[in-house]
């Protein structure tokens, strides 16, 4: 690390035994700043043969202002409870469905199947379900941007702890500043043919911004 620069209070990682991939949500501290911090290795034997990163510097400006990085996502680190299983391709399909509500505006219609306990962390910020205070917070009567032209990909698949890593450019909605489309990479805790815990790591960049490597697994929108 630079001066000036130590790691902060959260780390979750993401272990994709199948795809030989290590990936991160790491908060960084940048003088007293955070730096969300995602990180994605793609191993060859014991050489690291890529890396990808996603950095979101926090100013005291900033329109979130972490509050939920100080101690694990909740939920996203509970073992699969027995029978809760689910294939690789299952899961993956059914994070897929969060993007297909994304797309459409809405979740319902997505398809998306969250558990009554889900909730979504966004940059250290509790945006959807409990512990929300965006006023409706509801997972599905929440009101969402269409995001018509958003582009997922497969990043990593914690099949061990039913976790899957996407990354997504959300595309072109007037909305992320002049030029810009927000980029994530984004996980989420499946288990059981639902959702139950979100964790994102965002900035704004480039509409036509790429991820550089090719997806994990093969991307089927519902």
């Amino acid at each position: 690390m630079e001066d000036g620069e130590r790691q902060g209070s959260f780390r979750h990682d993401y272990l994709d035994e199948k795809k030989h991939v290590a990936a991160a949500h790491v908060e960084l501290r940048e003088g007293g700043n955070p730096v969300l911090y995602s990180v994605v290795l793609h191993m060859e034997g014991r050489t690291i043969a890529g890396i990808e990163t996603l950095v979101q510097r926090i100013t005291p400006d900033s329109r979130f202002q972490p509050t939920e990085l100080g101690a694990p996502i909740r939920g996203m680190d509970d073992p699969v409870p027995a029978g809760g299983t689910m294939s690789r391709e299952d899961m993956i399909a059914t994070a897929l469905t969060y993007t297909e509500g994304l797309r459409v505006g809405n979740f319902t219609d997505g398809g998306t199947p969250f558990a009554p306990e889900t909730y979504r962390v966004e940059n250290g910020v509790i945006t959807a379900g409990e512990g929300c205070a965006f006023g409706d917070c509801g997972m599905y009567s929440q009101r969402i941007m269409v995001h018509p032209s958003i582009v997922p990909s497969v990043a990593a698949v914690d099949e061990e702890n039913g976790t899957v890593l996407l990354w997504m450019n959300f595309g072109f909605t007037d909305s992320y500043g002049p030029g810009k489309a927000l980029v994530t990479f984004e996980a989420f805790k499946i288990w059981g043919g639902k959702i139950h815990a979100i964790n994102a790591f965002f900035t704004p960049l480039a509409i036509g911004s790429s991820r550089f490597w090719p997806s994990s697994d093969p991307v089927k929108m519902p």
